[in-house]
């Protein structure tokens, strides 16, 4: 975000991948550094909500975006407003997974 008046009406549901450790996971009005999801969450002027921080555990990216067993994006994300299906066509199911593909 630049100004105040950038922030995102609704942020729910999004991983910040941290294999290579950024120096903040959300730069707030390019002064703010948040380091925490629950720092993110708790933002004001946007409904923010379900952010994670971690290793999405592709099988292989960036060629394969298929999630591997204990990955954190799986059945965290959110069925409002989000496809039926996932990037290769797998029915999504009541507990999506955040990113293109469905576990």
């Amino acid at each position: 975000e630049l100004v105040a008046m950038g922030d995102p009406r609704i942020f729910q549901n999004n991983l910040f991948d941290v294999t290579n450790p950024p120096t903040a996971l959300y730069l707030d009005e390019t002064m703010t550094s948040l380091s925490m999801p629950a720092q993110i969450d708790a933002l004001m002027g946007t409904m923010a909500s379900g952010t994670l921080s971690g290793d999405p555990k592709f099988i292989m990216y960036p060629t394969d975006f298929h999630l591997n067993t204990g990955s954190p994006c799986i059945n965290a994300g959110t069925s409002t407003s989000a496809p039926a299906a996932d990037y290769y066509g797998k029915t999504r199911d009541v507990m999506p997974d955040i990113g293109p593909s469905e576990f």
